[in-house]
């Protein structure tokens, strides 16, 4: 059984608190004002004799008074020690206002705990950063690694969705990661296949033959082999975008000019019927 009359825990610990919160910025205030005097070398002995703080003790103590000074406000906020020391570790200085603002709302009236003041700080800077947006969109925007190859995809998607639980917001993440890994997993897969082709054995070209009379070659005339020659002629067209050194030496070179010639014939016989047929359409 309680006794009666007993303080709740929160109370007690936002007690706790705030006396550390004030003996904090009471104690950097005095410790700047002595260093202020000190000569040069006179500081470090004086802080040795006087307290077993360690510097980094003093230096602490000194930075939230100074924070303390630039944002008035910090003193009456509701915040234990470790997140006023969190503030002073902060590199983005130009994100501060927005960060105590944020704090402001909270802990003015409410105890904050430090776990609960890392996410405000969080909602602070991307305020700063990224604009108005729903808090658990900010979150997931600062929480983002800038250096994912999905970075700026997952920032557009954050900011154009604006999802409204931490949970939307991860998933909306992970499924911008998982897009842009399949395309990236696409594009492997059509530069592998690109390579095959122009690094495999070129197609199986009809064998040397002598070109017959040209007469024989007339569009209506059906004959052995004509199919075979239209497929030959369909793959040479198809080829002529690869690159040339990748067919030397699959034929010699009298066989290959065996075929220019038969091919260079069959040209000229379609000039001439092509003349031939325009002559006596005019005449």
């Amino acid at each position: 059984m309680k006794p009666k009359n007993v303080r709740p825990l929160d109370t007690i610990a936002d007690n706790i608190n705030r006396v550390t919160r004030g003996n904090i910025i009471d104690i950097g205030d005095l410790l700047l004002e002595a260093k202020a005097q000190c000569e040069h070398g006179q500081w470090l002995d004086w802080l040795y004799a006087e307290f077993t703080w360690s510097i980094d003790s003093a230096e602490r103590y000194m930075m939230v008074a100074e924070l303390a000074a630039k944002f008035r406000r910090l003193r009456n906020l509701k915040l234990g020690a470790t997140t006023l020391y969190e503030l002073t570790d902060h590199e983005g200085e130009e994100d501060l206002p927005a960060i105590i603002e944020e704090l402001a709302k909270r802990a003015t009236k409410t105890p904050l705990r430090p776990a609960d003041a890392r996410r405000v700080i969080k909602i602070g800077i991307g305020r700063s950063r990224f604009g108005d947006h729903p808090d658990a969109t900010l979150v997931q925007l600062v929480e983002l690694r800038e250096s994912s190859a999905w970075y700026e995809k997952a920032v557009a998607a954050l900011r154009e969705r604006e999802p409204d639980t931490e949970e939307s917001a991860r998933l909306l993440v992970r499924e911008v990661a998982a897009e842009y890994e399949a395309e990236e997993a696409q594009i492997k897969d059509d530069a592998e296949e690109v390579d095959s082709i122009l690094d495999g054995a070129p197609p199986d070209l009809p064998p040397s033959i002598t070109p017959p009379e040209p007469q024989k070659f007339g569009a209506d005339t059906e004959w052995e082999g004509r199919e075979s020659f239209a497929d030959a002629v369909t793959a040479l067209l198809g080829l002529r975008t690869k690159t040339v050194r990748r067919f030397v030496g699959s034929f010699s070179s009298s066989e290959l000019r065996e075929v220019s010639d038969f091919l260079l014939a069959i040209a000229s016989h379609a000039d001439s019927t092509s003349a031939s047929s325009a002559s006596e359409a005019t005449s």
